[in-house]
């Protein structure tokens, strides 16, 4: 993740400028001051990138002077903990399930010209869903990674065991061992409910309030899905746990995200195994387990600027 940073973060800003016309003008160097958020453990990585974009715009010939501050909130929490946009960040990072309610906000610059054709032309389709929202672009993705999948002992488990949710579950049954599958809780029921294809659609206005939802998870698929669940709820092995398997949890394998990795594989050291989400059959018809995909972006917010478009 942090390569492709690295290689966007200063693009994005270089970009960003010449689309606009920011440190262009002939009427003497400028001070700009900008503010930029992002996690407080990626503080040193980011500031770095700062420095090449400053080195990189003196390359250019560029004379200004770019103060700028680091803000720390994580991308999970920077819509709930800027209080006023008017004084918030110019760039920060955000999830990407938090786009409606940033868009709310008025917090993200819609994205037009050569920095919209940047997004579509640099990122895949994930990236660019990512980074709509009423079928505009508002943001500049930067990983899409966020998601869950089976991690697993291998000193349990064979690569074959893991493919399917109903060999795991019984073979962990037979050896007394239990399978962590966190369906009590929306984020990881949510991705089941998708396996056969169910879905749902949200029309917003201009406002970003929801005017309709409509869904189909009460059809064949839906009905689908829901077996499925309850087929693994079903088996004495099935676990409502989130937490890495080892002795004394008696856990084998556990649906687990990408941010589990470093804990997961302390805990398993050379036994550590992942594998995508494994199938599961309801009434002969076999498929792999729904699960939530999203990612990280970079929003710049237009109120700080207050109309002055070649800030922003």
């Amino acid at each position: 993740m942090k390569k492709l940073f690295a290689l966007m973060g200063v693009s994005l800003l270089t970009l960003s400028l010449a689309a606009c016309g920011g440190g262009e003008e002939n009427d003497g160097p400028k001070t700009i001051n900008l503010t930029y958020s992002g996690a407080a453990s990626d503080q040193e990585f980011n500031e770095s990138l700062f420095e090449k974009f400053k080195q990189y715009r003196k390359s250019l010939g560029d004379e200004n002077t770019y103060n700028i501050t680091y803000v720390a909130h994580g991308a999970d929490k920077v819509d709930s903990e800027v209080l006023d946009w008017v004084v918030g960040p110019d760039v920060y990072e955000f999830a990407s399930d938090k786009i409606t309610v940033l868009y709310q906000k008025g917090a993200l610059a819609r994205l037009v010209g050569d920095n919209a054709d940047f997004v579509t032309e640099n990122n895949s389709e994930l990236g660019v869903s990512l980074a709509t929202f009423n079928e505009n672009l508002y943001a500049y993705p930067y990983t899409g990674d966020n998601t869950y999948y089976v991690q697993y002992d291998t000193s349990f488990y064979t690569a074959e065991d893991v493919k399917s949710i109903e060999t795991m579950l019984d073979k962990a049954a037979e050896a007394g061992k239990r399978v962590g599958y966190n369906l009590g809780e929306a984020f990881w029921s949510a991705g089941a409910l998708f396996t056969y294809g169910a879905d749902y659609k949200m029309v917003f206005d201009e406002d970003g309030a929801i005017t309709s939802v409509s869904a189909d998870f009460d059809g064949e698929a839906g009905q689908k899905a829901i077996k499925a669940m309850y087929q693994i709820m079903q088996s004495p092995a099935w676990q409502n746990e989130m937490a890495a398997p080892t002795p004394t949890n008696n856990l084998v394998a556990c649906i687990a995200g990408t941010w589990d990795i470093a804990a997961y594989k302390e805990a398993l050291g050379d036994n550590y195994g992942c594998a995508v989400m494994p199938t599961v059959t309801v009434d002969g018809d076999t498929k792999h387990l729904g699960a939530f995909l999203g990612g990280k972006l970079l929003g710049v917010n237009p109120q700080v600027s207050q109309g002055d478009n070649d800030r922003l």
